[in-house]
C-alpha cells in the first residue's frame, strides 16, 4: 500500500534506476529519503515533514545543478503545501514571502524540465496539475510548459483539454470547440469533452449544438466527466 501511495509523487524502479547511475552518490540515496518523507507529509499533512523535504530538495539541488530530480521534489513539496492552504511562512526579518507556493511551484517544475525536457516524473504529473485548476487563464510559464507537449506526437487529449479550457477563458470560442474536438479525435474522454462542448457552443449561442452535446455527455457518462 505504501508503494502504491509513494507512486504518486515518484515511480520508485525510476528513482532506483537513477541512483544506479549515479553510482551511488550519497546525494542521489538521498533523494529517496526526500520522496518519502514527502509523501508522508502529504499523507498526514504535516507541515514540517514537508518543509523538512524542501531543506532536503534544496540541498540535493544546489550540489547537483544538472539534475531534474530535486527541481520535481521541490515542485511537489511547495504544490502539496499550497494545496493544503498553507502560507509561506515570514522570513526571519519579518518581511513579506518574496514568492508564493504557486510561483515556487511552477518555477522549480520548469527548472526541472529545463534540465530533462523528457523527465518522466514530472512529465507524468504537469497535466493532472494542469487540469486541477479548472478553466482558468494559464500563466506564462504553464503556457510554456503545456506547449511543450502540444509539440509532441501524438498528442496528449488532456493537454488538448487544458489548451481548449485557457482559449475558451479568453473567449476564442470557435478555436476552443476546434481543441475539445481534436482532443476527441486523440482518444479524450467523451462525456467531459462532450460537456465541455457543449459549455463552448452555449457561449456561442448555438442551443441545439449545446443541447445535443450536453445529452451525448450525459449518455455516455463517465466518472471523469462527472468532475
Amino acid at each position: 500500500v505504501w508503494e502504491d501511495s509513494l507512486r504518486q509523487v515518484v515511480t520508485v524502479g525510476a528513482l532506483d534506476r537513477y541512483e544506479a547511475l549515479a553510482n551511488r552518490d550519497p546525494t542521489a540515496d538521498g533523494l529517496r529519503s526526500t520522496a518519502f518523507r514527502l509523501r508522508r507529509g502529504e499523507l498526514q499533512k504535516n507541515r514540517p515533514e514537508i518543509q523538512h523535504a524542501v531543506s532536503s530538495a534544496a540541498v540535493i539541488a544546489a550540489a547537483h545543478d544538472d539534475w531534474a530530480w530535486p527541481r520535481y521534489l521541490l515542485a511537489r513539496a511547495f504544490a502539496a503545501m499550497e494545496l493544503a492552504g498553507w502560507r509561506p511562512l515570514k522570513p526571519d526579518d519579518g518581511k513579506a514571502p518574496e514568492e508564493s507556493y504557486s510561483d515556487a511551484t511552477w518555477r522549480n517544475l520548469a527548472a526541472a524540465f529545463e534540465r530533462d525536457p523528457d523527465f518522466p516524473e514530472a512529465r507524468r504529473w504537469l497535466i493532472p496539475l494542469l487540469l486541477a485548476g479548472g478553466d482558468r487563464l494559464l500563466r506564462p510559464d504553464q503556457i510554456s510548459l503545456l506547449a511543450r507537449e502540444l509539440r509532441r506526437s501524438p498528442a496528449d487529449p488532456d493537454a488538448l483539454l487544458v489548451w481548449g479550457r485557457h482559449l475558451r477563458t479568453l473567449r476564442l470560442y470557435d478555436r476552443a470547440l476546434k481543441v475539445f474536438n481534436d482532443a476527441a479525435a486523440h482518444g479524450g474522454d467523451r462525456s467531459r469533452l462532450a460537456l465541455e462542448r457543449a459549455r463552448t457552443l452555449r457561449e456561442l449561442h448555438d442551443t441545439v449544438g449545446a443541447s445535443a452535446a450536453y445529452w451525448e455527455g450525459l449518455d455516455h457518462l463517465t466518472p471523469v466527466g462527472r468532475e
